[in-house]
């Protein structure tokens, strides 16, 4: 089994995630948002996620809908990450914007 690793990204609000985010490790992943400090735009670096499930998903849709009016939350995707959420259709929510790490 897998974990996740949280880290939090260099001069910027936000996190980076390596591993899994599913039904297991969510719980984590919600408790490093909600002690993040700081206020406006944040980045989630997905790009080293190897998993997400639905759990992980929700998880992230819930992080923006309590930022909403505090700055957008910036989701930055692998190729395949890139594809799932564009599958779930995150990238429709106003919170949320996607962009392909480089």
């Amino acid at each position: 089994m897998e974990t996740l690793e949280i880290h939090q990204l260099d001069g910027c609000r936000g996190l980076r995630l390596v591993g899994e985010l599913d039904m297991e490790t969510a719980s984590s992943f919600e408790g490093a948002l909600a002690s993040m400090d700081g206020s406006g735009q944040c980045t989630l670096d997905l790009s080293e996620l190897s998993f997400i499930d639905s759990s992980g998903l929700h998880a992230i849709v819930r992080f923006a809908r309590r930022e909403n009016g505090n700055g957008r939350v910036i989701l930055e995707a692998s190729q395949w990450t890139l594809r799932l959420l564009e599958i779930a259709h995150l990238g429709d929510d106003p919170n949320l914007e996607i962009r392909v790490a480089g």
